[in-house]
């Protein structure tokens, strides 16, 4: 043992005692790396980290870790591409569609990134912008091997051209959904579909076709598409599906119905019927055929016990006065039943029909009833049930899309003033008037919203109105009325109708002495009076005061806005354009820094071009919050006028014109002196004088309300414009 041990060590100490007698060789150093290949380095890092941090579903840790990969590495593709999904878990739709741009840009196989585009684009109802990306992402190889995402992205595209009006594209993508499904059948079915879910897509698929067939007038291909799903769905070895063999019937009406083929449409429409349908549409298609054909539908419905059918067995006793009053009757009856949707779709749309906003209003009045409770001393909110919570809001989510109707129950609420009715009803009111920018209806009913219970939410939407009405007398005199509040709190709201009114020191003391909900807002109100009165120094300093107070990031950025507005008062263009841009180097996406940047300069007439990519790039972030809102319109006045502005600058007098009267004809716009003058401008351009004259008219009437109109004397100049063409 010891021999084996001596053996070991002496054959180990060989190599050493001969390396000992020769020089040592040199050690070659690496090279430095150069600046670029640190910053790679580096961002190789930070993208690891990032990736770290996702997988701990720290999404904002792995944002920021991600985002600074990217400022070392612009040109990298996986940081944007994980971005993309953590932008949608952070719920930045902006700039995850911002950056799945950037990746198809760099990558446009990338089908994965493009079928996320595609999905936030339809969530922001740009439907043919979605179905455009997926277009684009189909030719790609990546999808040969992955039978079931190309079959998802077929129809993801389908739908999307289903919700646009190309009515040939869409039977196109339907189209192909269909010989994708036949053609791949058996790859498909290794990707674990039964053969029954195949079924199921390939009858849908034909269904869908058919209705594209139907808007093309392609009768017969329709029919056949028709019966092929028919008989997909009623085979057992295929769909066996009997509502699927049901909807084949309404399909075939409707194409009847299309063909002007009544008296086949009810065949149809009866064979549906059959199936008993949970849903009032078939019923009130049914009932309209019946009429084409000569034939009652009233005796025709009652045969059908559904609910669905006896809702539309009221409405068409609703279309002759002798009907409407015994129809009246059991629809107040049923309001206080149900809670369905459909159901108060149908009712604000059947008293639409015959004009009988009285008689809404009765029912209204009972599903949002007055009390007797003295509010002005600000009781605890009643809890509602909730049956009875959801059935008002179905009733005012079906009132909202009848704005014109809305107006009128207003007008009968005026009249029949006697009758005691709650705030909360007038408050629906005004919301529903409002979305067809009735806006004396809307005054009216906050008037009354804030008679009825006195209460400081009544209070605030209705000095809200009135301030962008520019009513600031009004302002004031609702301030001087609402005493329950304090005066400190009323000072606030009263502070800036007094500066637009020139009232300088009154304002000034109101704001100093004003309470607000927190001290920020105090002081950006404070800053904002000193705009309106012109006083851009001390605007400044106050800013920048605050700026030393106000930490939080959120705070920063709102006085951010405020000081830039001051700098541009002051006449100081590079500091306040350099504002802007150190917002959007925070936030790429902020619409607000956006349009204004784009805004200041093209009012300086330079860099117009960029100007007008930063102006459409918040137009179009500003759309998608406001689709995925649900707002009646995706259509923001003040960047329409921007834009407009910007192509005046470049010399396109057409497109200028169709964006600025776009943005006049809006609510917000329509009070807006700055879109009219600019409209001006441009119809005076284009050699219209009677319409620069008119719009000039409004312009000069609308500075006259606002400080904006003694900013660089505006006014002034306006008047003048017009003596040129009297």
């Amino acid at each position: 043992m010891r021999g084996m041990i001596s053996v070991l060590v002496y054959g180990w100490c060989i190599p050493l005692l001969t390396a000992a007698d020769q020089p040592l060789p040199m050690r070659v150093l690496a090279p430095p790396l150069s600046v670029v290949e640190n910053a790679r380095r580096d961002a190789l890092a930070q993208f690891g980290s990032g990736r770290i941090k996702a997988r701990a579903d720290d999404s904002v840790g792995a944002a920021k870790k991600l985002e600074a990969a990217l400022k070392l590495d612009p040109d990298a593709v996986e940081p944007r591409r994980d971005l993309v999904a953590i932008y949608i878990d952070l719920g930045r739709d902006a700039a995850a569609i911002r950056t799945a741009r950037e990746v198809l840009a760099k990558n446009p196989s990338d089908v994965d990134t493009a079928h996320q585009l595609a999905n936030l684009l339809y969530t922001s109802h740009r439907f043919k912008d979605a179905a455009d990306v997926l277009d684009s992402a189909l030719p790609s190889p990546k999808l040969s091997m992955r039978t079931t995402k190309n079959l998802a992205i077929l129809l993801d595209r389908a739908r999307c051209r289903s919700r646009t009006d190309d009515a040939r594209r869409t039977a196109e993508a339907w189209q192909d959904v269909r010989q994708f499904l036949e053609s791949k059948q058996d790859l498909l079915r290794k990707d674990s579909f039964t053969k029954k879910e195949l079924a199921a897509e390939s009858a849908a698929a034909a269904e869908h076709h058919g209705r594209a067939l139907i808007k093309l007038k392609k009768f017969g291909e329709a029919s056949h598409s028709f019966k092929s799903a028919h008989a997909i769905f009623a085979d057992p070895h295929g769909a066996n599906d009997p509502a699927g063999v049901a909807r084949s019937h309404w399909n075939l009406a409707d194409l009847a119905v299309a063909q002007d083929q009544p008296e086949e449409a009810i065949k149809h429409y009866e064979a549906y019927l059959a199936f008993r349908p949970r849903n009032p549409e078939p019923y009130l298609k049914y009932a309209a055929a019946l009429r084409l054909a000569g034939q009652d539908p009233i005796g025709k419905l009652q045969k059908y016990s559904t609910p669905e059918a006896q809702w539309v067995l009221l409405a068409e006793k609703s279309r002759t006065p002798a009907g409407f009053g015994e129809a009246h009757t059991e629809w107040s009856k049923l309001a206080l039943q149900t809670d369905d949707p459909e159901f108060f779709h149908l009712l604000v749309k059947t008293y639409s029909t015959a004009d009988s906003g009285a008689g809404l209003l009765t029912i209204a009045q009972v599903l949002f009833p007055a009390t007797t409770e003295n509010r002005a001393r600000t009781p605890a909110p009643a809890i509602v049930p909730r049956p009875v919570a959801e059935r008002r809001q179905a009733f005012a989510s079906a009132l909202v899309r009848e704005p014109a109707f809305a107006v009128k129950m207003t007008k009968s609420a005026q009249l029949s003033s006697r009758v005691q009715r709650s705030a909360e009803l007038w408050e629906l009111l005004a919301w529903a008037c409002s979305r067809g920018n009735h806006t004396e209806a809307v005054e009216a009913a906050l008037r009354e919203s804030f008679a009825a219970d006195g209460q400081f939410r009544s209070f605030q939407r209705l000095q809200a109105h009135l301030s962008r009405q520019r009513k600031w007398q009004e302002v004031i005199d609702v301030c001087n009325s609402a005493r329950n509040f304090g005066p400190g709190v009323l000072n606030f709201y009263r502070a800036g109708a007094l500066a637009e009114l020139e009232r300088a020191e009154e304002a000034l003391n109101a704001i100093s002495s004003a309470e607000a909900d927190n001290a920020l807002a105090a002081r950006r109100e404070k800053i904002r009076i000193l705009g309106i009165l012109g006083r851009y120094e001390e605007m400044l300093k106050e800013c920048n005061q605050a700026l030393e107070e106000f930490r939080a990031p959120a705070e920063v950025r709102s006085l951010r806005y405020l000081r830039s507005d001051a700098l541009l008062g002051l006449k100081r263009n590079r500091e306040a354009e350099e504002e802007l841009r150190g917002l959007l180097e925070d936030d790429a996406d902020d619409a607000l820094a956006l349009n204004n940047l784009g805004y200041y300069m093209a009012d300086q007439n330079r860099n117009l071009d960029e100007a007008e990519q930063l102006i459409r790039r918040a137009i179009e972030i500003e759309a998608d919050d406001r689709a995925r809102a649900g707002e009646p319109t995706t259509e923001h006045a003040a960047y329409l006028d921007s834009l407009g502005w910007v192509l005046f600058r470049k010399g396109q007098l057409d497109e200028a014109r169709k964006r600025l009267e776009r943005a006049a004809a809006l609510g917000e716009g329509a009070t807006d002196p700055t879109i009219w003058d600019h409209l001006g401008d441009v119809v005076y351009r284009l050699n219209d004088l009677k319409r620069a004259k008119e719009v000039w008219t409004v312009a000069e009437q609308l500075y006259a309300t606002t400080h904006k109109g003694r900013e660089g004397g505006r006014r002034a100049e306006v008047t003048r414009k017009l003596k040129l063409i009297k």
